[in-house]
């Protein structure tokens, strides 16, 4: 991410810290430690997801993206790395729940859910551990998107070191390519397989669109299973906007001829890539006719009160009649609204605002749609 979201995914100066929910307990960060020689220190042996909950001012509530999903990914990585934790999928709803309760959130925010390893050396795969980090984190909402290279460092494999596996050591790979990104003067590096196609960026799949269709890579391209991704091609992208997602390898040089390219992710949401390798990403600037282009877009293809699915509800404050287990939270379906650049036609029918954002057409739309899902207003 470049420096501004950074900024942002700081504590705001001025507000109290958010204190850490460490095995139970809410604890300030200098409070919430683990030994130094343990295995998720010395050897990074943890796995981790990252929720977001999204705070709806009109409703006083807030709302966690797809909790399930995220816990089962949680599990999947555990299973790979041969080890568990003492909680079940009902803890860690209730966990979630203690962390933004306890720190009075109202606000959006977004939290590492950690499993690690507290034993001693390489091999060990208990006693473990479970904590969860908030931190204050806005919707990204950057008008200037990313300026990406094609990384000279190689995503690791299936067979190494997998992506699919969410642990804090596999994000070595994207460190060491992220920082050469930032001395050679870019935002964010895109990684290749070492097939030489097209992978993901560091903390984010990757999408493009080319010759009118929206492209992304396949699982098998050594890419995280992302939540996100998902999302977008099973819901969003058919369901709201009426449009297929095409999972197939890409090569590099696809890059620099595609009409859009953009990452997502629960931290990236949907943020535009403006250009890669030097070459400008977006449909042709100055195009004359782009408020019509959007126009279409919008017109055929928005839907009006379309619940994407997973939207739950965080039980900060529990309404009356919802359902008491924590495992059936309350999916909303609210409005959908869809914020996208470029024109004011139309936009009161389909529930749209609009802004100047005359070339990242598809990006934006998307961005909004997944930030203004029903429950994520």
């Amino acid at each position: 991410m470049n420096d501004q979201w950074l900024k942002q995914s700081n504590d705001v100066k001025g507000k109290n810290e958010l204190k850490i929910w460490l095995n139970g307990s809410l604890l300030s960060h200098e409070e919430a430690t683990l030994p130094v020689n343990s295995a998720a220190v010395f050897y990074a042996s943890n796995v981790f997801e990252g929720l977001r909950a999204y705070w709806n001012e009109d409703d006083g509530e807030l709302y966690c993206f797809r909790l399930a999903e995220h816990f089962a990914r949680f599990r999947e990585s555990m299973k790979m790395m041969r080890f568990e934790i003492p909680y079940s999928d009902d803890d860690l709803y209730e966990a979630v729940r203690a962390v933004l309760s306890g720190n009075e959130v109202q606000e959006d925010v977004h939290m590492h859910l950690v499993g690690y390893v507290a034993g001693i050396g390489l091999e060990a795969t208990e006693p473990s551990g479970l904590y969860i980090i908030p931190r204050r984190r806005p919707r990204s909402d950057d008008p200037k998107g990313l300026s990406c290279n094609i990384s000279s460092w190689t995503r690791t494999s299936d067979n190494a070191i997998p992506i699919r596996l969410k642990s804090g050591s596999n994000y070595q790979n994207g460190r060491l390519a992220a920082l050469q990104s930032r001395a050679d003067g870019y935002d964010q590096p895109i990684f290749l397989n070492q097939e030489g196609h097209v992978a993901e960026g560091t903390g984010a799949t990757f999408f493009m669109v080319r010759k009118g269709r929206l492209v992304t890579p396949p699982l098998t391209a050594d890419i995280l299973e992302s939540i996100t991704r998902s999302t977008l091609i099973d819901s969003i992208c058919p369901e709201v906007f009426g449009m297929g997602v095409e999972e197939r390898e890409i090569a590099r040089t696809e890059l620099y001829v595609a009409d859009e390219a953009f990452f997502c992710g629960s931290g990236y949401e949907i943020t535009p890539i403006t250009s890669i390798d030097h070459f400008p990403s977006g449909r042709r600037r100055g195009r004359p006719d782009h408020e019509a282009a959007v126009a279409r877009l919008l017109g055929c293809r928005a839907r009006r009160r379309r619940a994407v699915p997973g939207v739950a509800h965080a039980g900060v404050r529990r309404r009356q009649g919802l359902d008491a287990h924590p495992s059936r939270l309350c999916v909303s379906n609210a409005r959908l609204d869809v914020r996208v650049g470029g024109i004011n036609q139309r936009a009161q029918r389909f529930n749209v605002e609009v802004g100047p954002r005359p070339n990242l057409y598809v990006a934006h739309a998307l961005a909004g749609s997944l930030q203004q899902a029903p429950g994520i207003r």
